[in-house]
């Protein structure tokens, strides 16, 4: 991917440019906003690294339930 090539290179800004630009085809790639969120960090843009962690949380937690729901079985009398 061109970001990653940007991000290996130290173009840190232009990578996340890219990144930004990717999230526009696929809003919830858990991958590309964990780039994002760490590049920004990088860049010391902290209010956007937390806006974007904490939307990669809340994508996670969507993804599957924090709880197992067991139905109780009926007692036999």
């Amino acid at each position: 991917m061109v970001a990653d090539s940007f991000d290996r290179r130290r173009y840190l800004q232009r990578a996340l440019d890219v990144y930004r630009r990717v999230l526009v085809g696929d809003a919830d790639s858990v991958a590309v906003l964990v780039k994002l969120a760490a590049l920004s960090e990088q860049l010391g843009d902290d209010v956007e690294a937390h806006a974007t962690w904490g939307r990669i949380v809340d994508l996670l937690l969507r993804r599957r339930p924090l709880t197992v729901s067991v139905k109780k079985e009926d007692d036999e009398d």
